[in-house]
């Protein structure tokens, strides 16, 4: 009588297929780069292919030319690029630290005139001011406005100074009622944690006016404005302006127009 053995269906051929399909992808997948990485593989690749199409092979140079009778190879000289010619720099006068001897090493140099900050970005005031709210403001090693103007003058320099007008952090906490505030009542801080003078209010316009007027008392001959701007960074939607009617736009025109 014959054995009977039970039928176990086709899961072990199915098994040894997947693994002969996986290993003969691997071997295709190894080729495939070794092809595209190494260059004596693909150049023996080409010469097979010529072959079987009874194409005949050039023949082959010596795999180094310039190698001597001695056989020590002869070193590669590597081009050496060319250097392209450096832009022209525009005659401009050399930028100078404000010291005691500024004016001198200006007038030497033959500058038209010196620059000098009057009130920083953030509020902070370079020179001795004595107009109201700005003494909190101004820098311990703050410079005499109108000795530097007078020196300037004296030497046939131009003095400008560079006065930021309303991005301000310090001057809302030392001139009242001066700084731009939310719904709630206090003073709006921007996305770096920043205040700003309101140019919509009268007490900010009027402390930079004072700076800009007690700067050109002292001597400068222009005042270059900055940051005449209203915030532009952070939760502007809690902002609570007072426009009276104006436009933005409206208002810097008017406080320029009027400075």
């Amino acid at each position: 009588m014959a054995k009977t053995r039970p039928y176990r269906g086709r899961q072990g051929k199915w098994k040894s297929l997947a693994i002969i399909t996986l290993a003969v992808l691997t071997i295709l997948l190894f080729l495939a780069y070794t092809y595209k990485t190494n260059d004596d593989f693909r150049s023996a690749v080409s010469d097979i292919a010529a072959v079987l199409r009874g194409e005949r092979l050039p023949e082959k140079q010596p795999a180094d030319t310039n190698t001597p009778p001695s056989g020590e190879p002869v070193p590669e000289t590597k081009p050496v690029p060319e250097t392209e010619p450096e832009p022209e720099k525009p005659e401009t006068g050399p930028i100078l630290r404000l010291t005691d001897t500024t004016v001198d090493e200006a007038a030497k140099a033959g500058a038209y005139g010196v620059v000098v900050d009057l009130k920083l970005t953030g509020g902070e005031v370079c020179y001795t001011s004595e107009v109201a709210g700005a003494a909190a403001a101004v820098q311990p090693d703050a410079y005499d406005l109108k000795a530097l103007a007078q020196s300037c003058h004296e030497k046939g320099l131009v003095l400008w100074g560079r006065l930021s007008a309303f991005t301000d952090h310090l001057g809302p906490r030392n001139v009242q009622n001066s700084g731009v505030m939310v719904a709630s009542g206090v003073l709006f801080l921007d996305g770096n944690y920043r205040r700003s003078l309101d140019p919509y209010k009268a007490p900010a316009r009027e402390y930079v006016e004072a700076l800009a007027r007690e700067a050109v008392a002292a001597g400068v001959d222009m005042v270059l404005l900055a940051d005449v701007c209203y915030p532009t960074y952070g939760k502007l939607s809690l902002i609570a302006y007072k426009d009276g009617g104006l436009t933005k736009q409206q208002q810097l025109g008017e406080f320029i127009y009027a400075l």
